[in-house]
């Protein structure tokens, strides 16, 4: 057999058994609300609260969670006092609304007296009155009734609540009795996020002779949809989760992490469904106010304070203490609560735990057939893929991937290269890359090599300090005077941990240094430590692709599967078209931001240009297509603003179509469908129809694409929440000596119907590990034993050494199937597989979208700086790497920005 590849998705069976009897929704209080929003406004007059305050819902939606499994719908509660938003929902059973009206009469009480002192609180919770709230019963036949758009093709909801709701409905189903899941039955509890269950109690985690934390696995049940299919899917996010017993650890500035606990299911008032279920509460830690001082802890909202007044006080107020009642050994069955901080890569120095989060393709295997089983009768499993055997032909040639020649060619005059580090190790290290890769002792080399200042990243942040902004300027000035007459340069500066002066109180070196020598043209390459010589030679390639230096494809005829051929176009280029962001948490007006930015690679040589939207220069809205370094230059000199995607969202779509229609070559557009469907709206999943696009928020004029001639599009859908676990089984149990699956990892594409195919990558690949497992049998491939073995290696009597290596197989062939539950060291380097959708081509290619998946999926491959597959094709990550310098333009950019996330973006 060809490999396999099996996705962790599944499909509701036609006239399903029934899951439940009925959900429930509720909305928030009408009447309250008005009353709510009259008092605010008093407050206001009296200027006893900003004129900015709303109702504090996040707070109240936060107690919730940390007293019931609910599912919130909304964040907010609007200000018209005329609506009454849908707010809660919940599966299988109603909340007491006694129990609900006292937490929501003491979150009032908690806001409007304690904080706001207001004088009529007494007369505000009274008018809450207990008719005003009613749970609605939603009946099973509406979450099942999806409809198709004969314009989209894709299934959309009728009740938009379904893919909450079903996913909740799945995780409760998977809480009621044990999962069997290899040879072992685990009991999952529901965790604190829609859809996610974990296992309960965690298991231990030993190491040498104490316990340093506990590890659970869980799962994350999701319900998406993909394009132009008719049927919703089900999809599984499968991992460890570990939680730490540390209560000294030093976490990191500014964070935030969800505090998990579990309590008796009669703890909480009456009527609150929290049987098997974990709930959280968040928690926030800043720096010392004072030197000597421990970090700052406390409750991102007052759940404590709110909880006091119910009388449930086991959560200080003082969020510090809480860590004091984390539990030395956890106990089989928790008697009374049971408190778990998850261990994270946010926390500093917390007691080392040594498994890791991922699971490996057996682990999803056996989680696989578990959850099938489970589901008998209510879920289907959808088709196993196989590779998408297309073929590529190019005329790269040995002078294509010859790194000095590119260099030369783009930079004739040679470009500058400084190198500051404070380690001989990693100046011997840089050096023999650099002669390696035949960029320095030769009379052609194109690089201008220099040593500089050992311990730049310390004076520059020293210089910082002490004379401020002019001062770094001033140094850097004086002792790097000549660079600014060359070409764009780069260096390679060595920091090192908290030692240096820009990593007080959380601050990143990274960011000042790339914005300094920005000033001198030169862009920054950094290196944390002393490594492998595969480092040293990442470290100078990734900084040569910041000059905008990459390999060229020289595509030239693709031959489908079905022996089709497709000539590719002399002239293609490959286009990514992205969102850059700032979030409004690290903004220095705590206002969003954005900047959308195309990256073009042309397909014979490899070069690289940039287009960003610029706003002051009308009317064109554009800096024209520049080169990549240019690009990098101006957005670290703050020479391009970004806008206020929500007042200037005309003038950003303006600029994306102007550019699209002046494209006079054959183009393949590269989007990531989670950064740009709130621009694009066309691309959202229930919006896009087949060959089309619309520039128009109301969807009203879609166009067909061969109004743009020579345009095609790939969506890549890469978000972790959206995409499903998978794996591939390379011989399968009925082919394979003692019934196990043997597996493989590798790059490959697979397609799952005629509009999206699946691409596999090897990235950071331990092949070693591909037979391994976390929760079944620890196996390796056990070499050639056959079964007839047995009898021939208890009969042959040789040599010491072979008697040993024979009790080894004996050992195994006696054993084949012990199981030895292992959260070991080795790392899972098993990611999602990569969605790629053809969703609009020319006319006369719709039998050849094959043809723009396959160079799609070789876009992941072939990056100059790394020898494995990309996370996005090749377009894609280079406009994302521009964050990196767009992201100094943040006003605290000294900082740490630990919100690196996209914008949430709703559909």
């Amino acid at each position: 057999m060809s490999e396999e590849l099996r996705e962790l998705i599944y499909t509701i069976v036609d006239s399903p058994e029934q899951f439940f009897d009925n959900y429930y929704s509720l909305s928030f209080p009408k009447q309250w609300l008005s009353e709510l929003n009259i008092a605010l406004s008093r407050l206001k007059n009296t200027k006893k609260v900003k004129r900015t305050t709303t109702i504090p819902i996040d707070s109240l939606n936060a107690t919730l969670k940390a007293t019931a499994s609910l599912i919130q719908t909304s964040k907010g509660i609007t200000k018209d006092s005329n609506s009454s938003p849908l707010w809660l929902l919940t599966t299988g059973k109603e909340i007491n609304i006694k129990s609900l009206r006292r937490i929501l009469q003491t979150w009032a009480k908690y806001h409007f007296q304690q904080r706001w002192e207001y004088d009529d609180v007494q007369d505000l919770i009274k008018h809450q009155a207990l008719e005003d709230l009613n749970w609605i019963p939603c009946p099973e036949a509406t979450l099942f009734d999806w409809e198709t758009n004969p314009e989209t093709g894709t299934a959309t909801p009728r009740d938009y609540n379904a893919f909450q709701v079903l996913a909740d409905i799945i995780a409760s189903k998977i809480t009621e009795t044990p999962l069997k899941i290899g040879v072992k039955e685990r009991q999952f509890f529901k965790g604190p996020n829609i859809g996610e269950v974990v296992e309960w109690p965690p298991e231990p985690i030993p190491k040498n002779g104490k316990f340093v934390g506990w590890a659970s696995v869980f799962i994350q049940v999701t319900v998406q949809q993909r394009y132009f299919n008719s049927h919703p899917f089900i999809q599984l996010h499968t991992g460890v989760r570990r939680f730490t017993n540390s209560k000294n650890f030093s976490p990191a500035s500014g964070r935030k992490a969800n505090l998990h606990f579990q309590t008796k299911p009669d703890y909480w008032s009456e009527g609150f469904p929290i049987k098997n279920s974990i709930q959280s509460v968040a928690i926030n830690w800043f720096p010392p106010k004072k030197k000597g001082e421990k970090p700052y802890l406390y409750f991102a909202e007052p759940v404590a304070e709110i909880l006091k007044l119910l009388g449930k006080n086991f959560i200080n107020p003082n969020a510090k203490k809480i860590i004091e009642q984390i539990p030395e050994i956890i106990p089989e069955i928790p008697e009374n609560i049971t408190i778990l901080l998850p261990y994270s890569t946010t926390l500093k120095n917390p007691s080392s735990i040594q498994i890791k989060n991922g699971l490996f393709f057996h682990d999803r295997y056996i989680i696989d057939l578990a959850i099938t089983n489970k589901f008998t009768g209510k879920l289907k499993q959808t088709e196993i893929l196989n590779p998408y055997q297309s073929e590529i032909k190019s005329e790269i040639t040995k002078d294509n991937k010859n790194l000095a020649e590119l260099i030369r060619r783009k930079y004739p005059n040679k470009t500058w290269m400084g190198l500051s580090s404070f380690s001989e190790d990693i100046k011997e290290g840089i050096k023999s890359a650099l002669t390696e890769l035949q960029l320095l002792d030769s009379e052609n080399s194109p690089i201008n090599f220099v040593e500089i200042e050992e311990n730049l990243a310390k004076t520059l942040g020293a210089a910082l300090d002490e004379n401020g902004e002019d001062g770094r300027k001033n140094y850097i000035g004086e002792n790097f005077p000549e660079q600014t007459q060359q070409n764009p340069g780069v260096i390679i500066i060595h920091t090192f941990g908290p030692d240096y002066a820009e990593y007080k109180n959380g601050k990143d070196p990274k960011k000042i240094n790339r914005k300094s020598f920005c000033l001198l043209n030169i862009v920054s390459q950094f290196i944390v430590k002393d490594g492998a010589k595969a480092k040293y030679k990442n470290t100078i390639l990734d900084a040569i692709r910041q000059l905008g230096i990459t390999y060229p494809k020289k595509y030239q005829e693709i031959t489908l599967p079905n022996g089709k051929k497709f000539e590719v176009p002399e002239n293609l280029t490959f286009v990514g078209l992205r969102m850059l962001r700032i979030t409004g948490k690290t903004a220095f007006d705590k206002k969003a931001k954005s900047l959308p930015v195309f990256v073009r690679i042309f397909n014979q040589t490899g070069e690289v240009e940039v287009n960003l939207l610029d706003i002051n220069n009308k009317p064109s809205l554009s800096t024209g297509w520049i080169s990549y370094s240019e690009a990098i230059l101006k957005l670290g000199k703050d020479e391009i603003k970004p806008v206020l995607l929500k007042d200037k969202k005309a003038e950003v779509k303006q600029f994306i179509q102007k550019t699209l229609e002046l494209f006079s070559e054959d183009t393949l557009l590269l989007v990531e469908q989670d950064n740009i469907r709130s621009v694009l709206r066309c691309l959202q999943l229930k919006n896009m129809r087949q060959d089309k696009i619309s520039f128009d928020d109301a969807l009203n004029n879609f166009v067909n694409i061969d109004k743009f001639p020579g345009l095609r599009i790939v969506v890549c859908r890469s978000i972790e929440t959206e995409t499903p676990d998978n794996f591939i089984i390379k011989i399968r149990n009925d082919e394979k000596i003692n019934g196990r699956n043997r597996y493989r990892t590798f790059y490959e594409l697979w397609q799952f119907d005629k509009f999206t195919w699946i691409s596999s990558s090897d990235r950071g690949n331990q092949q070693p590990n591909n037979n391994a497992s976390r929760l079944d049998t620890w196996f390796q491939e056990w070499g050639n034993i056959k079964e007839n073995d047995t009898e021939k290696i208890d009969k042959n009597k040789g040599s010491e050494e072979e008697n040993k290596s024979n009790k080894g197989k004996r050992k195994k062939l006696e054993e084949p199937n012990k199981v030895e539950p292992d959260f070991t060291k080795q790392t899972a380097h098993f990611g999602r597989g990569k969605e790629l959708s053809v969703v609009a081509v020319p006319s006369e290619e719709k039998d050849f979208r094959g043809v723009w998946a396959a160079i799609a999926h070789d876009l992941r491959k072939g990056a100059i700086q790394y020898e494995y597959t990309l996370e996005l094709p090749l377009p894609l990550d280079m406009a994302k790497k521009l964050d990196e310098y767009f992201r100094v333009l943040d006003g605290d950019e000294i900082n740490n920005d630990y919100n690196s996330e996209e914008l949430e973006e709703e559909e």
